[in-house]
């Protein structure tokens, strides 16, 4: 996904996020010392309320999200959302 927002530019992206997008990617990305921090955490019991949530071992504060659960549980922040085709105008594509 970071390849892919440097590749879209700041236009499509949005400043702030290719930006940052250039920072991470000059930078080496997020160590795996990291995203396995953040998979620990995600298993642990201070993590064990997040679910269906894209987080950024390399963007996000994820190591305070659990001060923050009841925000996370009550909003759709961090959220993925599947988009079906009828949710962009399209008549094609499975309606389920």
């Amino acid at each position: 996904m970071l390849a892919e927002i440097v590749n879209r530019g700041a236009t499509a992206a949005g400043e702030k996020e290719h930006v940052q997008a250039l920072k991470v990617q000059h930078d080496g990305g997020a160590s795996m010392q990291r995203v396995a921090q953040l998979c620990i955490f995600l298993a642990s019991q201070a993590g064990s309320r997040i679910t269906g949530k894209l987080i950024s071992a390399a963007w996000d504060p994820w190591a305070s999200l659990s001060e923050h659960l009841d925000d996370l549980a009550g909003s759709d922040i961090y959220t993925l959302r599947r988009i079906l085709p009828k949710d962009r105008g399209k008549t094609w594509g499975n309606d389920q």
